[in-house]
């Protein structure tokens, strides 16, 4: 069950897009690191969304990601 479903169907369909940077560290044949920005420009969906959805405050603003991650391989 999905608390942000509009059960109306009037918010439409366009949740947005998104725009993602990555980098990739090879360290060794067994070893990498990724690092990565990501910008999710929220679409009209979520500024349609009716009042009893559960939508916290702010959730229709654009959001930012920074991630790290390391692979080892055995």
């Amino acid at each position: 069950m999905s608390r942000l479903r509009d059960s109306t169907g009037q918010s439409g369909n366009d949740i947005g897009h998104d725009v993602e940077l990555c980098v990739l560290w090879e360290v060794s044949s067994n070893m990498d690191f990724d690092a990565g920005y990501e910008h999710w420009f929220k679409g009209s969906y979520f500024d349609r969304l009716p009042a009893g959805t559960g939508l916290p405050a702010g959730g229709n603003k654009d959001t930012d990601f920074f991630y790290l991650q390391m692979r080892v391989r055995l």
